[in-house]
């Protein structure tokens, strides 16, 4: 009987990793968002799962709904498991029309890249591009810049600035004393990085100032960034009407009031070398996510080989305690190996599972202790008449 059990319970820990395995087997393709303004900067991201979808070429390329194409760039799929790859464009003044955006195999827009036609695989999305309201604002990043020599690649360690440019969606006019932060994401805009200005004290904000523009400096030392990587940025705006947070019309709006308005980007850029000091803070995190993807691999190869003799123990209370043990393990093991970037989450996972292993050995001796003393009352009146 335990070794039917034995294989019942490896088959079923096999099937849960191989279904998992599979929900992530996907390249998916998305843009920022679906809705924008005329003037406004799209970006088109994409991430997949498996190598063989990895170093494959293709265009991103914009089309709208009659077929035309708008924009159409080169790419490169790189390591896309790891660090996701993406394109932006700024649509154009005109608006109410549509469109959608792919990842091809041809400049025009047509056919798929190699290995990304599998029946889970999105490689395209779609967008509208709207009339502005008259709460609209728009924000053009000027992407992270050196303060003495402009450059698109950030080197880890260096402080740099980003600049941007906020202007009204209706009047084009640009808006002064608007209130903007700045979040950096990861490149699968999974978690926030960090954000500027940090909120502390009063500073929660950083205010545009003559013509519009706005920037934000912060130092690229933080241990979740990695060399030769894309990340994400948004900032997002506001100002309220009639409040020491308002903002005013620049341009030919001769400084007038310019009442309620809410905008949100997104942007992207690429960091180059690491030059951060390597201690216990910086890179040397980035060094133990590579390692706790090998130990990941490790501990499945391990619990999978020991799963059937767990079974096998003479000791039940033992058999369910090594087993939850081993399934929990196995889950971590999981998360460890399919995604480095999750090594920072490993040790928040880790205690997750060491409270779910001290609950159940709890329950298990509860359970059994209970399961001894019924036995016992059930035994006690015959001996008692067997004395007798």
């Amino acid at each position: 009987m335990y070794k039917n059990n034995s294989l019942s319970v490896t088959l079923l820990f096999l099937f849960i990793l191989l279904s998992i395995s599979i929900v992530y087997g996907d390249g998916v393709c998305t843009l920022n968002k679906n809705e924008y303004n005329p003037g406004e900067n799209s970006i088109f991201n994409c991430v997949c799962t498996l190598p063989i979808e990895e170093n494959q070429d293709g265009y991103f390329v914009w089309r709208d709904s009659t077929g035309d194409v708008l924009h159409s760039v080169s790419m490169n799929s790189g390591n896309c498991i790891t660090n996701s790859f993406s394109n932006n464009y700024i649509f154009n003044y005109q608006s109410n029309y549509s469109g959608n955006v792919t990842f091809s195999l041809n400049e025009n827009g047509t056919g798929t890249p190699i290995n990304w036609g599998g029946v889970r695989d999105v490689n395209y999305d779609t967008f509208n591009v709207t009339g502005p309201s008259i709460v609209d604002c728009i924000i053009t990043p000027n992407y992270y810049v050196n303060i003495t020599n402009k450059n698109e690649r950030v080197n880890l360690g260096e402080e740099r600035v980003l600049e941007f440019i906020v202007i009204d969606a209706l009047t084009n006019y640009t808006l002064t004393h608007v209130q903007c932060e700045v979040i950096l994401f990861d490149s699968r805009y999974n978690y926030p990085i960090f954000q500027e200005p940090f909120k502390t004290y009063n500073e929660h904000h950083v205010e545009t100032g003559a013509y519009g523009l706005g920037y934000i400096t912060h130092k690229f030392d933080d241990k979740l960034l990695k060399p030769n990587s894309t990340y994400y940025y948004e900032v997002n705006c506001y100002c309220l009407n009639n409040t020491d947070e308002s903002c005013y019309y620049g341009d030919g709006g001769l400084g007038a009031v310019a009442g309620f308005k809410e905008c949100t980007t997104d942007s992207l850029f690429t960091t180059g070398d690491d030059l951060r000091l390597k201690d216990s803070t910086t890179t040397e995190s980035y060094d133990k996510q590579n390692f706790n993807s090998l130990i990941g691999i490790i501990l499945m190869i391990i619990i999978l080989l020991f799963s059937s003799w767990l079974l096998t123990s003479k000791f039940e209370i033992l058999r369910y305690i090594l087993l939850t043990l081993s399934f929990c393990l196995g889950i971590l093991a999981f998360v460890m190996t399919i995604n480095p970037l999750y090594a920072s989450v490993s040790t928040f996972i880790l205690y997750l599972i060491l409270i779910l292993l001290f609950v159940t050995v709890s329950s298990y001796i509860i359970y059994f202790q209970i399961k001894r003393i019924n036995s016992k009352k059930i035994k006690n009146p015959i001996d008692r008449f067997r004395k007798r």
